[in-house]
């Protein structure tokens, strides 16, 4: 009875070579499934990865390309600013052929806006198709101050439809407005108002256009 219950007691597996064999060549299946999909993962990770290097590639390339392009838009717009400094742009003059009709025009604008003649040593540059004349005053800047001063206090008070105009100068035809501005890029145009506008709210005494600069007093 001892022995009978003993025995019962007591399990003794008994593997065989070709079983136990068996076991190991499933678990290295099992391995093998997991390296695969180990394997798989990182074969996406590193999928991922390139296409985030590939996009951080454009993008620095991209971003040196713009770099670059502003760089080259800044030393252009220097050359072209230190080319046309002190230059004043008087448009809608537009039946000149000569300079001697574009002094006789000067002469005419600085009468009739009561400013001091300007030295006819002014640089003419050729007129766009619109009739814009670009007066440079090269070097004396003073020349060109007097003139957008006389012609910005000429027309401040005045109606629209008497501000300096062709009909001030004896030009036959139609009147059209002469506008008589500082001879600056688009933008710049705009900063060179604010600045105009700052040093004035402010009793800033100079406000300088051929490189913006303002200056609080002597």
């Amino acid at each position: 009875m001892m022995a009978g219950g003993m025995a019962g007691a007591c399990q003794i597996i008994i593997t065989t070579p070709m079983e136990l064999l068996k076991i190991q060549m499933q678990d290295a299946g099992r391995v093998a499934a997991q390296a695969k999909a180990v394997l798989s993962l990182l074969t996406d990770w590193k999928r991922d990865q390139d296409i985030v290097l590939s996009k951080l590639s454009s993008d620095f390339a991209e971003i040196n390309y713009r770099t670059h392009t502003i760089q080259l838009e800044k030393r252009v717009d220097d050359l072209q600013r230190s080319s046309r400094s002190s230059g004043i742009e008087i448009r809608n003059v537009n039946d000149m052929e000569t300079d001697v009709d574009l002094s006789s025009i000067v002469l005419k604008i600085c009468k009739a806006i009561q400013s001091p003649m300007v030295k006819l040593n002014l640089r003419y540059e050729k007129k766009d198709p619109a009739g814009q004349l670009l007066l440079s005053c090269r070097p004396c800047s003073r020349e060109a101050k007097y003139l957008l001063d006389a012609a910005r206090i000429f027309n401040k008070d005045r109606p629209v439809t008497n501000k300096l105009n062709t009909g001030h100068i004896v030009i036959d035809g139609p009147f059209m407005p002469i506008y008589v501005s500082v001879s600056l890029p688009g933008f710049l145009k705009q900063l060179f108002y604010k600045a105009r506008v700052f040093a004035k709210s402010n009793n800033y005494k100079y406000c300088w256009y051929g490189k913006l600069f303002i200056r609080e007093n002597d």
